[in-house]
């Protein structure tokens, strides 16, 4: 017999019975909302823009420099596709507010630390470029936000 069937031989047995349960309700809740996965990522079709200058445009920093092991000589601003502006949207809304190099970083693919961090003259260059990229909704929110012209830097 083992240690711990002894120590309980000859205890009072548990009485299960008189154990209070929690309310009905309480576990109708629990049954009535199970644990939700997170949704699926939309699928986004990839498309082949018949007028590819429309909706990119490569700029040349005039102050390269160096991030991650690699150089960066210039940028690509492109126009952003439906699903990244409304992931944009709804992280504002969660957020309650959105910094506009947020879309400069999605639009160019350089992190928004990056982008910070630009000097001066090469940060309002890819704010110029990117800006005429932005969806129309975005220009108004980014105007609101500037007191000067829209494309100004943020």
């Amino acid at each position: 017999m083992s240690d711990i069937r002894k120590a309980l031989e000859g205890a009072p047995k548990a009485d299960f019975v008189n154990i209070p349960l929690p309310p009905e309700e309480a576990a109708a809740a629990e049954v009535a909302a199970p644990a939700r996965e997170a949704p699926a990522p939309p699928l986004v079709a990839v498309l082949d823009f018949l007028e590819p200058e429309a909706v990119r445009k490569e700029t040349p920093f005039q102050f390269p420099f160096r991030f991650d092991g690699r150089e960066v000589r210039s940028f690509t601003a492109r126009r952003l596709l439906l699903v990244e502006v409304g992931g944009l949207v709804a992280r504002a809304q969660a957020e309650g507010d959105i910094d506009p190099i947020e879309f400069y970083a999605v639009m160019t693919g350089l992190p928004a630390p990056v982008i910070r961090g630009l000097e001066a003259d090469d940060g309002e260059l890819l704010v110029e470029t990117c800006y005429p990229f932005l969806p129309r909704i975005a220009q108004a929110a980014i105007s609101l936000l500037t007191p000067a012209s829209g494309a100004a830097s943020a």
